[in-house]
């Protein structure tokens, strides 16, 4: 008789504590969003959230483009997390330099309050 091979989990296997320590990070995020996201008004980028926040959840795809200052970088993951996504996974962006990318990340943190 052959013996049956054991199927390999494609899940990587995760240390117990840092799976507990990410679920309550989760749940923590979930309940600072479930608070409601700010957005600045002053941006352009505020003025079409609506229409964005459709686009957004109508394409896979979306292109926006817009004047420097404008708001495009810190309102787009806000409208983002507005529609759900990024909460049970993460929402990229990329930026020129990795310093960039952290400061941006930071920024972003701190006015939604995470």
């Amino acid at each position: 008789a052959t013996e049956a091979t054991p199927k390999r989990s494609l899940k990587p296997k995760m240390n117990p504590l840092s799976e507990k320590a990410a679920q309550a990070r989760l749940s923590w995020t979930r309940a600072v969003l479930s608070q409601g996201i700010t957005y600045d008004d002053r941006l352009p980028i505020s003025a079409a959230r609506d229409e964005i926040a459709e686009a957004i959840r109508d394409h896979q795809v979306v292109v926006i483009s817009g004047e420097t200052g404008s708001g495009k970088t810190t309102q787009l993951p806000k409208i983002c997390l507005d529609l759900g996504r990024g909460q049970s996974g993460l929402i990229g962006h990329t930026q020129p330099r990795r310093l960039a990318a952290r400061a941006v990340a930071a920024r972003i943190a701190e006015e939604v309050g995470t």
